[in-house]
């Protein structure tokens, strides 16, 4: 609490009767342009950032308030940081990290997140993650779910039967960039398998070694599966089967990695809480499409190209890297079985 008039005049001044911060600007502060120009612009409107905000106790019965609004229904469980940072473009609450804390401390979602959060030994390198190869070149896979989908069209629900189907979602890791890839499937057997194998190959390539667990699926699909392969020098061949290494889920350093890309998109999708809506099937690819464009955003570095110009200074990110993604395994037809009795093409 303010008990004196010093301590208010350190912190803020009266504005319209109402105590009003004064961290960031004084006040009739304003924005001049330069250049022989007489306009003004409004600061609030010109940068964002309102440059007179109230000034609040943390005891005030006002300021528990706002925090809980801001923690439950505006910065739905992002942190109590982020979430008091995000409050000062509103109200400037003395002791206000304090007072966050307090209320995620309390709140029971955000200690269910912070018991996910234990420390854990690194795992070795292997030698996929520290190799130069193309994008998707040693890739890891997985699939989770069930999702519910519905049809177009029959979204009602009815005595007699169930509008909604599950489907899954299959997600490939590039083993060296960290860059995902994912696709919806309707069916976790075979035949679905290799409906996602199929996309995933005309998006990027066909990897070289996959590393998956020892799931039926995808271990029928790798092991008798055959694609026709198209190099760089238009040379064709096919390869019946692809080069595989299955491993157990408990080995963190082999096969944790997409588990950890497998849990990071249910987190997403349950804070968002998309996941538990109904969409179609083609609303579900394109949900997997705006996480797999989020995710190959992330910088890995930067790039410096030097010239007789200015030089150019980029970002590396794995969707820069997949651009360039015609290698000499670029597919060439359909990923199949020769012996599998319902052939996918057969199906449309």
């Amino acid at each position: 609490m303010l008990n004196s008039t010093k301590e208010i005049d350190k912190v803020g001044y009266f504005k319209d009767e109402i105590l009003v911060s004064k961290c960031r600007l004084l006040e009739d502060q304003e924005l001049k342009i330069v250049g022989g120009l007489e306009d003004f612009f409004d600061l609030d409107n010109f940068i964002g950032l309102k440059s007179c905000v109230p000034l609040v106790s943390k005891h005030s019965p006002l300021a528990v308030s706002i925090a809980m609004h801001m923690h439950y229904n505006v910065n739905k469980h992002i942190g109590a940081e982020s979430t008091y940072r995000m409050s000062l473009l509103n109200v400037k609450i003395l002791g206000g990290k304090q007072l966050f804390k307090e209320v995620s401390n309390d709140c029971i979602y955000c200690m269910k997140l912070r018991k996910r959060y234990c420390e854990q030994l690194m795992g070795p390198l292997s030698s996929s993650q520290i190799s130069m190869s193309p994008i998707f070149y040693f890739v890891t896979v997985d699939m989770w779910g069930p999702i519910l989908m519905y049809t177009p069209g029959y979204e009602k629900r009815t005595r007699n039967r169930k509008m909604e189907y599950e489907a899954y979602m299959l997600v490939f890791d590039c083993c060296v960039t960290g860059g995902i890839n994912c696709q919806i499937i309707e069916k976790r057997d075979t035949t679905g398998v290799m409906d996602g194998f199929n996309r995933f190959f005309s998006e990027v390539s066909v990897p070289k070694i996959v590393y998956s667990d020892k799931d039926g699926a995808l271990i029928k699909a790798l092991r008798e599966g055959s694609v026709d392969i198209l190099d760089m020098q238009n040379n064709l061949h096919r390869e019946q089967g692809i080069y595989f290494e299955t491993c157990l889920p408990q080995q963190h350093y082999k096969h944790g990695r997409i588990e950890r890309r497998i849990r990071m998109i249910q987190e997403s999708l349950n804070k968002s809480e998309i996941r538990g809506s109904r969409h179609t099937a083609t609303n579900w690819q394109t949900i997997a499409k705006l996480i797999e464009r989020q995710v190959n955003n992330i910088p890995l570095g930067y790039l410096l190209h030097q010239g007789n110009a200015n030089p150019l200074l980029k970002v590396l990110t794995p969707g820069l890297l997949k651009i360039g993604t015609f290698s000499n395994r670029a597919p060439h037809g359909v990923f199949d079985i020769p012996d599998l009795p319902h052939k996918i093409l057969e199906k449309h």
